[in-house]
């Protein structure tokens, strides 16, 4: 292989090395920081949102909730035998639908939990979710809003 060649080669392996750097894997969703919660394994957090109509807006954790505003509360364990769980409390009076992303170990990326269609955590119950022997190092609750009545 001459210089040019040689040249050639280290400049389109740079290329396509940073090209793919900066693309997402198939299927990832990779929402804005400011549009998702995310929680690691061991963490638990209560949140609280600005309630625009059915709309959950500007998520903020809270150390306690204050008692007016209904918050959603994530507990993400790893039991003995490996299993991660995560629990989903909704303290509104409406249901409440969101998507669920799980982030692997050595990943930058999220991708939907199931088969990408909404979970819904009943008013004033938990959702929980497993993962079993799955390298989930953090979960991203995203798009959630309120369901109407009729929904219950």
């Amino acid at each position: 292989m001459n210089i040019k060649a040689a040249f050639a080669f280290v400049i389109a392996t740079t290329a396509i090395t940073l090209s793919t750097a900066t693309f997402a894997a198939p299927g990832a969703i990779n929402p804005p920081t400011k549009d998702r919660v995310t929680i690691t394994v061991g963490q638990k957090l209560t949140i609280q949102f600005q309630q625009r109509g059915m709309a959950l807006l500007q998520s903020k954790t809270v150390e306690k909730p204050d008692g007016k505003t209904p918050s959603v509360t994530l507990d993400f364990k790893k039991n003995a035998d490996g299993t991660l769980i995560l629990t989903v409390q909704n303290d509104f009076k409406q249901n409440l639908q969101c998507q669920l992303l799980t982030r692997s170990k050595g990943s930058n990326d999220f991708f939907e939990v199931g088969d990408g269609k909404p979970f819904i955590v009943t008013a004033s119950l938990a959702y929980i979710a497993t993962w079993g022997g799955l390298p989930v190092e953090e979960v991203a609750l995203y798009n959630p809003v309120l369901l109407p009545d009729e929904t219950r």
